[in-house]
């Protein structure tokens, strides 16, 4: 499909126009074209008309821009498009938005400054919406097993196959199929679990990225699938690769079981639908041949690369954590009515919790700014000593806690930890 770019005539400068963080021009020209693809050319995509609006939003700001008028009172029409500020209350970091009496797809502001990829961003977001009415849960669960090695080695023997199958015809094009449903069915079967948390992720993030690509009119979309799973195995981000590989069977699937679209349920698989349209049958004894198969995409070479990177990325994580778990540190207890911003999550765990690059926290107990880390674990969070106070504040190595005067420190479970306590007398 063509992804036209519109020139359009610029309005007025309106108020909203001026307050908002957007680049009204460039939103008016994404938001526009995929009005006009959505009414057009991918109006049936997934069998059924679009139900869901798309609004691009600054959860920073709460402003919010979308083609359509939400009817609220709240949005004013600027150039092409709506823009205005969304009242406290929903959640603008759902993927879905239940607001003025529509769903609305969220689509996380600034978008890519490439309009291609801004289309892509956009109609993924749009998937939600569909997802949702189809049945699919929004849900994206953890996969935890891409952590291990093995885990890691067969996603990526997975994710040659497939590129090797979308870079062939005929014969070998089958034979790189049933690979890839080889190598996919093993990894998956060293995990109990792995292929409901696997799916889950290709439904929700694989299957946005393939509608973003081909509803965008990406001009060659498997030479982008080809490097974006490249880029995958290079950078160790495996999710990511995981969600490729929804894009790379949804191709796949376009090529010899045209019709899967509209047959695609919360049920199914995408690799089994692949077998079936291709009309594949793993030989009996496939499990005993697939690390035989695996040397022809190099797997001492992967085997080697992952247990590396596996053991870099150990080193990497002590030498972060070691501030925040072995020294040191003052635990500040989780509000549950907290309100904030958190910043890129370096890692997640179970054994470690989780871990921010940077961080703003206002709780009953006062408002914090770490700048150098924030650990999360359990029911506390942790930052590095030592730390100097004056007039309530609290000054640390990256960090400030601006402390309210109903709460103080006192000592913590270890020897030299700090914790924060209510004081036993409220002070005015």
């Amino acid at each position: 499909m063509v992804f036209a770019l519109v020139l359009l005539a610029l309005a007025p400068v309106q108020e909203a126009e001026s307050l908002s963080p957007f680049d009204i021009p460039f939103m008016s020209q994404i938001l526009d074209t995929v009005q006009q693809t959505l009414a057009g050319e991918g109006a049936e995509f997934w069998g059924k008309a679009w139900s869901s609006q798309v609004m691009v939003v600054d959860s920073a700001t709460r402003y919010g821009a979308s083609p359509t008028s939400p009817g609220s009172g709240l949005f004013s029409p600027t150039s092409s498009i709506w823009v205005g500020r969304i009242p406290s209350g929903p959640n603008l970091q759902e993927p879905l938005m239940r607001w003025a009496g529509q769903t609305w797809c969220l689509v996380a502001y600034p978008l890519p400054k490439n309009p291609q990829e801004a289309a892509q961003k956009i109609f993924a977001a749009l998937w939600n919406g569909k997802a949702s009415e189809m049945g699919f849960p929004l849900t994206n669960h953890p996969n935890k097993h891409l952590n291990t090695l093995e885990g890691r080695i067969w996603l990526r023997m997975e994710l040659q196959a497939l590129s090797k199958a979308l870079n062939t015809t005929g014969i070998p094009q089958r034979g790189a199929v049933a690979d890839a449903l080889a190598f996919r069915r093993f990894r998956r079967d060293l995990t109990p679990g792995a292929a409901n948390q696997e799916r889950s992720t290709e439904w929700v993030a694989g299957l946005g990225i393939y509608t973003g690509i081909m509803l965008s009119g990406t001009p060659d979309a498997k030479a982008y699938v080809l490097h974006q799973i490249k880029e995958s195995a290079a950078s160790g981000e495996f999710e990511a690769g995981l969600a490729w590989t929804a894009a790379a069977y949804g191709l796949l699937l376009d090529q010899h079981r045209p019709d899967w679209r509209m047959q695609l349920n919360p049920t199914q698989d995408l690799a089994l639908m692949l077998e079936v349209g291709m009309k594949l049958i793993l030989p009996k004894a496939w499990y005993d041949a697939t690390k035989l198969r695996a040397q022809v995409y190099n797997f001492q070479g992967v085997q080697r690369e992952e247990s590396e990177r596996l053991q870099q990325e150990k080193q990497r994580l002590e030498m972060i954590l070691d501030p925040f778990s072995k020294g040191p540190v003052l635990l500040l207890p989780v509000d549950p009515d907290s309100g904030g911003q958190f910043g890129n999550k370096v890692f997640e765990s179970e054994d470690v919790g989780i871990f921010w690059h940077n961080a703003q926290i206002d709780a009953a107990w006062g408002t914090l700014e770490a700048n150098d880390g924030l650990r999360l674990f359990g029911s506390h969070y942790f930052l590095p000593l030592p730390f100097s106070e004056k007039e309530g504040r609290l000054l640390g190595n990256g960090w400030q806690l601006v402390l309210k005067p109903s709460w103080q420190t006192v000592p913590g479970p270890r020897a030299g930890d700090f914790s924060l306590e209510r004081k036993t007398k409220e002070v005015p």
